[in-house]
This record gives C-alpha cells, sequence and structure tokens, in this order.
C-alpha cells in the first residue's frame, strides 16, 4: 500500500513541477504551428511569432491553413469530393474552437472572415492566397463560382455549387449536407 502512495505522490510533485516550469516561462513567449513554413516556431511575441495579420488586421496566434483545403479543385476529384473537403474544414472549425466561436451562420464572405483567423482564437484554417477564395474572399466552386451555406443549425450548413453552368438553383446544381446524407 506503501509503494501506491508512494508512486502517486511522486507522480504528483512531478506534474506539479511541470506546471511550475510552464509558468515560468516568459508570459508572451508563443508556440506558434505553421505547417505551412517552417513547422513549430517559438519567438517572444505573438506578433513576431507569425508577423502575420490577416485582411482584418488581426494577429493571428495559430496558422492551420496548411492542414486544410488540400486537394480542392484538384481535376481528378470531383465537386463531391470538394464540398466534403469543405466540410471537413468546417468541422475542424467547430472541432478546434470547441464552441468558444461558432461558424457564423451568415455569408460565404463572413464565414471565410471568420476561417481567415478573425475568430475569438485568432487561429486561421485557410489562406488568404487559397485558390478557393475569389477576389472578394468568398469560397469558390471549381467553376468559379461563390458557395452557397443554408445554416439548418449552428453546427455546420448545407453547402451548394452552382454547377458547370455557374447558375444557382438548378438541375446541375450539387449540394452536400452532412446532416442528411449521413
Amino acid at each position: 500500500m506503501k509503494k501506491i502512495y508512494g508512486g502517486i505522490i511522486i507522480s504528483l510533485a512531478i506534474l506539479i513541477c511541470f506546471f511550475i516550469f510552464k509558468r515560468s516561462k516568459s508570459p508572451t513567449e508563443k508556440t506558434i504551428h505553421n505547417q505551412s513554413t517552417e513547422g513549430i516556431q517559438t519567438a517572444d511575441s505573438e506578433s513576431e511569432a507569425l508577423n502575420i495579420k490577416n485582411p482584418a488586421g488581426v494577429t493571428i496566434l495559430e496558422d492551420f491553413s496548411g492542414d486544410y483545403m488540400i486537394g480542392y479543385g484538384d481535376p481528378q476529384n470531383t465537386i463531391h469530393a470538394d464540398l466534403a473537403i469543405v466540410i471537413d474544414l468546417l468541422d475542424s472549425f467547430n472541432t478546434l474552437l470547441k464552441g468558444r466561436t461558432t461558424l457564423p451562420a451568415a455569408t460565404n464572405q463572413e464565414l471565410v472572415k471568420a476561417l481567415l483567423g478573425d475568430n475569438n482564437d485568432r487561429i486561421r484554417f485557410i489562406s488568404s492566397e487559397s485558390k478557393a477564395l475569389n477576389e472578394k474572399k468568398e469560397l469558390i466552386d471549381r467553376w468559379g463560382t461563390p458557395l452557397f451555406f443554408h445554416f439548418e443549425n449552428e453546427i455546420m450548413p448545407e453547402i451548394r455549387s452552382a454547377g458547370p453552368d455557374k447558375k444557382m438553383w438548378n438541375d446541375d446544381d450539387t449540394v452536400l449536407d452532412v446532416l442528411r446524407d449521413e
């Protein structure tokens, strides 16, 4: 019994030392994940960490833009695959931010603004230079038409592509609704 209590006490002591060491670092030192440049970086300040500001002027604390939208618009994929990539992106946004920031159930541009890093956690999920965005900073389909997002709830939208004819609301549209398609 003494061995069990001794092991628990030692484990607790190690945890306490870990947290004390972690807190003793400079409060402005940040570790930033940025796969699109050089992996893990440590910097002395938030602005120096990535030295990146999104279009709204918000300093980005973490950049995951290299992790998402891979294969989007690839000619070997289908439009369904493209829309599934967008669903994965939105699902990751919801999962990583865990309710601290919700997807804006509004326009394509407002949704993209949150994905670019204008969210409570200042995490970027997509690059402002992505080929999936047009000049108005809207997510577009493989034919260059802005995607339409219909939020039936605050978690995940239905996503609609206008299709090759670039006209929304007709027979060649492709719709992906995760809540219905599961």
